[in-house]
């Protein structure tokens, strides 16, 4: 009766692990499938008037916040554009932007700033308007993880230098934790 114990306790080993290799699989299918993606969230849905002209499609404002911020992002170099989730009364849904290749999404993200930053796009849209690389449900909910411990942080000791860049949080100058894709698998 123990031997069949521990055979089950090995195969349920075994199993898991097949089942982690799997999810990883999926999961860099997925990283690979949104390598060209941008997120732009706070763009709203509506039509919006900036000076005389009256902006009516997504395009519209894309082209608006390339203008005015230097965003790499012709209408050429976009396969597609779309809302992605529910539509609600009160909240613009973000906006997914399929570009041609990855230079181009590095190319927008290091404009990602001046975007966020941008006066111009305040007034136009009357919130901030963000870009952020597509990253997977596993991945948000660890950059999720990695924000709630930065406010931590923040709260003890409002003087810290803590940031986060590139899936990992610092505290000054050194790693205190990052993204663990593997953490949340099965």
């Amino acid at each position: 009766m123990q031997s069949e114990c521990v055979n089950l306790d090995d195969e349920i080993k075994k199993n898991k692990q097949v089942i982690v290799n799997q999810q990883l699989d999926i999961e860099k299918n997925e990283e690979r499938n949104r390598a060209n993606n941008l997120m732009i969230f706070n763009l709203p849905e509506s039509e919006v008037k900036s000076g005389n002209t009256l902006l009516k499609t997504d395009a519209d404002k894309i082209a608006l916040i390339a203008g005015s911020t230097g965003v790499d992002l012709n209408p050429h170099d976009v396969v597609s554009a779309y809302r992605v989730g529910k539509k609600t009364s009160n909240n613009a849904r973000p906006l997914k932007v399929v570009l041609k290749n990855k230079e181009l999404k590095h190319r927008a993200l290091r404009k990602r700033k001046d975007v966020a930053q941008s006066s111009f796009l305040y007034n136009t849209f009357g919130v901030r308007v963000y870009i952020n690389p597509d990253v997977s449900f596993l991945v948000q909910r660890e950059l999720h993880r990695l924000r709630q411990s930065l406010k931590e942080i923040k709260t003890k000791d409002p003087e810290s230098k803590v940031f986060i860049r590139s899936g990992a949080l610092f505290l000054d100058g050194t790693v205190i934790d990052e993204v663990k894709v593997e953490n949340q698998l099965f």
